[in-house]
């Protein structure tokens, strides 16, 4: 068998996105069976479909990458990025809430939502980049979801420092007084959040 080969390395150029990453609250629980995670998980994308309609963010202008409990989404620069700390909390609130009514408790939705911006790299396999990787920290760490398992709400909107910074604290209607810091120490990244408890 002989090893794959790859075209000539291109000369490598970034992209910048709006970096938006969606996860599952406790998808793996044994509570949930096959079925219920493949009903979760369109309730998901239903939901994150209906939600980025509602806001006038173009879901099919997207780069969508599935991660099994959860959602990778690319959006491009050109999209208002306060558009995801003004309205999209609300939507997407109102649109988990309506698939958690109409399903079984082992198909209900809890969501952790994390913002970030950067520059992206695509190659054959897909994408790539320190940003990504930061989205991921913030999003995954334990104070982060220590916090929001606290809580009774249904979505955790969580601001990278760069987001809260440039985004979230410089619009009128992001409501950034309800945003708490956590201190992030995950993995090789050391940095805070911002995080907002909804529904």
């Amino acid at each position: 068998m002989f090893p794959p080969v790859f075209p000539a390395e291109p000369h490598l150029t970034a992209t910048h996105y709006t970096i938006v990453v969606a996860d599952i609250v406790a998808f793996g629980d044994r509570s949930r069976n096959n079925a219920n995670q493949v009903r979760t998980r369109r309730g998901l994308y239903q939901a994150l479909v209906d939600a980025f309609g509602a806001v006038g963010v173009p879901w099919h202008e997207c780069r969508v990458e599935d991660r099994g409990d959860g959602v990778l989404i690319l959006v491009p620069a050109n999209v208002a990025k306060a558009l995801f700390i003004d309205w999209l909390p609300g939507a997407l609130a109102d649109a988990l809430r309506a698939h958690n009514r109409s399903h079984p408790p082992e198909e209900e939705i809890r969501l952790r939502l994390a913002l970030h911006a950067g520059e992206i790299y695509q190659d054959e396999f897909g994408v790539t980049g320190s940003s990504i990787n930061r989205t991921f920290r913030i999003l995954n760490d334990d104070t982060v979801k220590a916090r929001f398992a606290e809580s009774a709400g249904v979505l955790a909107i969580i601001g990278s420092m760069w987001f809260y910074d440039e985004v979230i604290w410089n619009s009128d209607l992001s409501r950034a007084r309800s945003y708490v810091r956590v201190e992030v120490d995950n993995k090789e990244t050391k940095t805070c959040a911002w995080v907002r408890i909804v529904g």
